[in-house]
């Protein structure tokens, strides 16, 4: 991911692979709370974050893949969908994400991942 790609740039040890069948990619999100004390001011934050400018800083200097099309560079989701190609797996931001934090499904999934890991 991000992280691992930025810290692949200054040490020459590291390198990345990307598997060719199925890459998750996860979804960042932001969010205004109805509780917040200066919304507008939350609101304005958000606008310069998805900007083209906010959007170029993070894809240029946070190493975060922009959600636009129009970023220089190969940070965006073109550049993302011609390295990745079919493989590329966007974790969608919606109500199934919630599914795992009930107490029986979270326990039933660590279940099934300890048996699949033999641990």
């Amino acid at each position: 991911g991000s992280y691992a790609e930025a810290r692949a740039k200054n040490d020459p040890s590291l390198g990345i692979a990307y598997p060719k069948d199925y890459v998750l990619v996860p979804s960042r999100a932001s969010f205004i709370s109805q509780e917040s004390e200066h919304p507008n001011a939350a609101k304005l934050w958000l606008d310069y974050v998805l900007s083209e400018k906010g959007q170029q800083i993070l894809a240029s200097q946070a190493d975060i893949p922009s959600i636009r099309r129009d970023i220089a560079g190969k940070n965006d989701i073109d550049g993302m969908t011609a390295l990745l190609g079919k493989a590329l797996k966007p974790i969608p931001v919606n109500e199934t994400l919630l599914d795992y934090l009930q107490p029986q499904k979270r326990l039933q999934f660590i279940k099934q991942w300890r048996s699949a890991a033999a641990k």
